[in-house]
């Protein structure tokens, strides 16, 4: 056997199977060349032009865009297939237009409060772009993405958030305030820095002069905030309980009366929050100094 192969030539066999290999059909084409076996389709199908009806002219005097004022066009296809093309454009658009129509009745509600934010925003000097640049895509494109579509909700949600917040402020008890900030007025001109009043775990103090909310009086619960007093009223948040809000009102229709009270039930200074231990401050329900400050 080894013979055999030793006697078989491997150039002549390569030479001979590269010859009978026949050269590419056709050279690799290049960027930018027309192969020579291009062939272009003739226009052969005319027909007279649908934008002029034939003339030539969409007005006197000015020539038909479409077909360039020849009154007809040419085309490489014939009539029938480009019926069935038209068709089929028209079967698209009609599924497009249904899809919109579905999206809009299941979104009836984002849709109104987007038209009428942008109605809102239009009439103003420096608008909100926002509902304006998603009215303008809800125009163009009949329907919004979910991104924008989660935006539109979030911006609704925080819309019902203020208008809850505003009847809650409408609705919200009228109290008389006047003797409460006497006291904490008298107090602040005796020197006491930051003034306040304890009942239990609920504290009674003056909002800051240089805060929003200057002139009104916070109320916590240890260190939770249940609302100001403001303004002749009572603006309580959630976490503000019937019985928390009642105990507030009470304290500052008469705060003397209910510091008195307090005082008298729990052994404690509703000021100082120290134990009574005088008679007379047991009785009186306050110290002799908090009541001295408070006017108690």
């Amino acid at each position: 056997m080894s013979d055999i192969f030793d006697a078989f030539d491997h150039d002549d066999y390569i030479s001979a199977t590269a010859a009978a290999i026949p050269p590419a059909a056709t050279e690799p084409r290049k960027a930018g060349v027309v192969p020579a076996s291009y062939k272009a389709v003739e226009a052969s199908y005319r027909e007279g032009c649908r934008k002029c009806h034939g003339t030539g002219f969409w007005r006197p005097g000015y020539p038909c865009f479409s077909c360039k004022g020849k009154g007809s066009n040419t085309f490489r296809t014939s009539p029938e297939v480009r019926a069935q093309a038209r068709a089929r454009t028209e079967v698209k658009r009609a599924e497009k237009l249904a899809d919109q129509q579905e999206w809009r009745n299941a979104n009836q509600a984002e849709i109104a409060w987007l038209e009428t934010t942008a109605d809102r925003q239009r009439t103003r000097e420096q608008p909100w772009r926002f509902p304006l640049e998603l009215a303008e895509a809800l125009t163009t494109y009949g329907t919004l993405t979910d991104n924008q579509l989660a935006a539109v909700r979030k911006c609704m949600a925080r819309d019902k958030e203020r208008q809850t917040a505003r009847a809650a402020e409408q609705a919200a008890p009228t109290v008389d305030t006047g003797a409460l900030k006497a006291a904490f007025n008298r107090a602040t001109s005796k020197g006491l820095r930051y003034p306040r009043i304890t009942i239990g775990n609920i504290v009674l103090k003056p909002a800051p002069a240089t805060g929003k909310n200057p002139g009104a009086i916070y109320v916590t619960d240890n260190g939770t905030y249940l609302g100001r007093i403001d303004g002749g009223k009572f603006f309580r948040t959630r976490d503000c309980t019937d019985a928390q809000g009642a105990q507030v009102l009470a304290f500052a229709q008469d705060p003397a009366a209910a510091a008195k009270a307090y005082g008298i039930r729990t052994g404690v200074c509703c000021v100082c929050n120290a134990t009574l231990t005088n008679a007379e401050s047991i009785a009186r329900g306050v110290g002799p100094i908090c009541a001295e400050k408070f006017g108690f």
